[in-house]
């Protein structure tokens, strides 16, 4: 029972310490740069770190070089439409392989 009310205020205080961090808008400018909006202000960002890219999420890191703040973004299938996803999939792949040439060579 004290584990429980526990995990309830923990939960309760970890949705207030990211209510003013929700990502609401993603816009991909470029192969390695995007625009996220958080609320109604918008952001410069880079992919940073590993994301995890499969069929039925995808799993974003991204960071803000200016401030040093981190962002983490979920996308599960209901979070866009199907081509949309597919194409972001198709992105992430391919900026992750161009990243594996460029480092081997």
């Amino acid at each position: 029972m004290i584990l429980s009310v526990l995990l309830l205020i923990f939960l309760v205080f970890q949705h207030i310490k990211f209510k003013n961090t929700r990502i609401t808008q993603v816009d991909i400018s470029s192969e390695s740069q995007y625009k996220i909006t958080v609320n109604s202000e918008v952001i410069d960002i880079v992919l940073f770190g590993e994301c995890i890219v499969t069929s039925f999420m995808i799993w974003l890191n991204f960071k803000d070089e200016k401030n040093k703040k981190k962002y983490y973004l979920l996308l599960l299938p209901d979070s866009a439409t199907r081509n949309e996803l597919r194409q972001l999939r198709i992105r992430l792949r391919l900026f992750a392989n161009k990243k594996l040439m460029t480092h081997e060579a």
